[in-house]
């Protein structure tokens, strides 16, 4: 049997109703796993956050731990990682606590203060390829580079 045009038509009206109610349902799961990432995020806002590093207790703020947004510390407080504190409140790190300050003051301040021996130079670079902040692990790389009378000096012949 043939369809008439006006069947067809109303076919073409059902069809894009239904698609448009998808989208729409789509749209809402998208917008509340939207909002459930950004409340996850802001539930930190306003206090201080304690991290167990290594057995080290740490204190700080979401703006300190997120200043570098591609780090591992700004996935843990985003929502992208999956994390909770610890019956004493604190949010544990499985690494050691030793350079952990090193890394959090230069989050804070944006300056690095060195420690004077190569293995703890060593240690730190291994620590900021952890946590995965780009500026800090190249500040130390440029550093290393330094001590080791590696310069970079910029091409007039290009």
């Amino acid at each position: 049997m043939m369809a008439t045009v006006g069947e067809s038509d109303s076919s073409h009206k059902e069809s894009a109703h239904v698609l448009a109610a998808v989208e729409q349902d789509t749209t809402k799961a998208e917008r509340a796993q939207l909002e459930q990432e950004f409340l996850k995020a802001h539930e930190f806002k306003g206090r201080r956050i304690k991290l167990n590093v290594g057995g080290k207790v740490f204190v700080t703020t979401l703006r300190t731990l997120t200043k570098d947004p591609d780090s591992m510390l700004a996935s843990m407080f985003s929502g992208r990682l999956e994390i909770g504190p610890d019956k004493d409140g604190c949010f544990f790190v499985d690494r050691d606590g030793k350079h952990f300050r090193i890394i959090l003051n230069y989050l804070r301040t944006g300056q690095i203060v060195l420690p004077k021996k190569q293995a703890d130079k060593t240690e730190l670079l291994l620590e900021a390829e952890f946590y995965n902040i780009k500026a800090f692990r190249e500040a130390l790389k440029s550093e290393e580079a330094k001590a080791k009378g590696i310069r970079k000096v910029p091409r007039t012949d290009v």
